[in-house]
């Protein structure tokens, strides 16, 4: 009979728990919000960071998993600061070769 460290037992856990990393996944639930008792009473690890998590059936191990997701709002923000920096940069644009243009038709 053969026995497993704990050490071994650990990263088996750890490897079926993040699965996702290593392996073909389908997300079953994207993005859902955690419910406060998660959050509060248990401090679930899925939910700790943002608050929201994805439940991801992985292939290979056929385990289903929570995993953490970016919170809809952070996204969003980022999407928006992507918004900001393309128009900030045609506004610099677009006065470079106005100011441009009126030089050459003042001459």
């Amino acid at each position: 009979m053969e026995y497993c460290s704990t050490k071994q037992i650990s990263t088996f856990i750890l490897a079926l728990i993040e699965c996702w990393k290593h392996e073909p996944f389908e997300i079953l639930t994207q993005c859902a919000p955690c419910k406060e008792f998660e959050v509060k009473a248990i401090k679930a690890a899925h939910c700790q960071k943002t608050g929201y998590f994805d439940r991801v059936n992985c292939s290979k191990s056929s385990t289903t998993v929570l995993r953490p997701c970016p919170s809809p709002k952070e996204s969003r923000r980022h999407e928006f600061y992507l918004f900001y920096a393309f128009n900030l940069i045609l506004l610099i644009i677009s006065y470079s070769v106005t100011v441009q243009r009126k030089s050459v038709l003042e001459r």
